[in-house]
């Protein structure tokens, strides 16, 4: 089975370290990325992700009103949320993990191994 990841992050220099990283780390996974909230929702409706990364700071709607919008959505509510965000977000994380809008929550930058640790859980979940 392939694994199939989508990266929403405005910062494409970002989003295409990670495409790379993950297809180093993550051999034969497929990995779409997107730079906006609306990009990231029409990706994630046609591509059906294994699991979304999402950033909370986002031009026009915040990286939380995306996850809830794919939470909605039939199409893409059973896919994996997982947040990774600048220390400096002004959004609270711990309420939505808890109302099961995202699965975890990581803040940038971080580790390699831990952002492989928390999509491989996510994908086993």
């Amino acid at each position: 089975m392939i694994d199939k990841i989508l990266i929403i992050d405005d910062e494409e220099v970002w989003g295409s370290l990670t495409k790379r990283m993950l297809a180093i780390e993550m051999p034969g996974c497929e990995v779409e990325t997107a730079s906006t909230g609306a990009e990231g929702l029409v990706k994630a409706r046609a591509f059906l992700p294994d699991v979304i990364v999402l950033d909370v700071m986002l031009p026009g709607e915040n990286g939380w009103e995306i996850a809830a919008a794919l939470k909605n959505d039939e199409r893409t509510a059973g896919i994996p949320i997982i947040i990774a965000s600048g220390a400096g977000s002004p959004f609270s994380n711990e309420q939505h993990v808890e109302h099961d809008l995202v699965v975890d929550y990581i803040r940038k930058p971080f580790d390699v191994d831990l952002l492989l640790n928390t999509i491989r859980k996510a994908l086993n979940q």
